[in-house]
């Protein structure tokens, strides 16, 4: 009775699964006969939770619910992660299965219904509990339960040395980001432009980044591309001390005119829009406090 693999189908079901347990010895040894939580004749009787979470993930996973006796309302639960000095860190809330009311549940209904709780994008490493409280149609408190089992949360994975660049240049902006070096690669109307940055210190606020295509002798911008690192998906904040990441960034330069250009990379504060002073290796301030990467670009008709 062990799956070989799973497909995702969406229906409709017209008929609620009618499942006893109390008539399947072997099954209800299998999932431990064991109740983790229950009111109003609704049980909770397990969970495929994990034991361990990597931080900068949510909280995913499957609640199965059996109807000891028909439901007489409609019942919601409260989810939440909960640290080791009892602060909520993630919480949802919503019908035991989302789409599917109580009251209509016969007895014996069998459900799985999934969870999914949102968290922080930092969360310190450590063991958290995942509780459920069970509430009535009016959001009234029925039962609170706390899983027997806890979580183990590790930190994200994290870089602290680079590889071997093909092309390195260093630079520092704001004595917060060190520019390490970059990669550069064109296909077509595209410029593929690899960074690669390291932290100073980890910053306390959100950096946006910019890479400019420009004509050196106009200063005119020919194509450009401002965001938070690795399209907005590790903002740094997010980085620790000396942490190294890197990021892509894709540049579309079918409607640039053909001519020689540079790259600049800098870093700016979204809110004021100032940039970081940009300073070289050698500690000589960039003009503009833009970086302008030592491989230029050709863009032939």
């Amino acid at each position: 009775m062990e799956g070989g693999g799973q497909v995702d189908i969406p229906f409709t079901l017209t008929t609620a699964t009618h499942y006893d347990l109390r008539d399947a010895c072997c099954e209800q040894t299998r999932k431990g006969a064991t109740i983790l939580c229950q009111a109003r004749g609704v049980a909770l009787l397990g969970t495929d939770l994990t034991g361990i979470l990597v931080e900068g993930n949510p909280l995913d996973f499957h609640a199965e619910w059996n109807a000891l006796e028909m439901p007489s309302t409609d019942l919601n639960a409260r989810w939440g992660l909960v640290n080791s000095s009892g602060d909520i860190v993630g919480m949802t809330e919503g019908p035991l299965a989302p789409g599917s009311r109580t009251s209509a549940w016969a007895r014996h209904t069998w459900v799985r219904s999934p969870v999914h709780i949102d968290l922080p994008p930092i969360l310190p490493p450590g063991d958290y509990d995942v509780t459920v409280t069970l509430q009535d149609e009016s959001g009234n408190d029925l039962a609170g339960c706390i899983f027997p089992a806890r979580i183990a949360v590790q930190p994200r994975p994290r870089a602290f040395t680079a590889p071997d660049l093909a092309h390195p240049q260093e630079a520092i902006f704001g004595e917060k980001i060190r520019l390490l070096g970059y990669e550069l690669a064109q296909e077509d109307a595209t410029f593929a432009l690899t960074l690669w940055w390291q932290a100073e210190a980890a910053p306390a606020r959100d950096y946006k980044r910019f890479v400019h295509l420009y004509d050196e002798a106009t200063e005119v911008v020919a194509a450009q591309d401002d965001a938070m690192p690795r399209a907005w998906s590790y903002p740094t904040t997010w980085w620790a001390d000396g942490e190294v990441v890197s990021e892509t960034v894709t540049l579309d330069v079918s409607v640039v005119a053909p001519g020689d250009y540079h790259l600049g990379v800098g870093w700016y504060d979204p809110e004021t829009v100032v940039r970081l002073p940009a300073v070289d290796v050698a500690g000589q301030p960039q003009p503009a406090d833009r970086v302008t990467l030592d491989q230029s670009v050709i863009l032939r008709p």
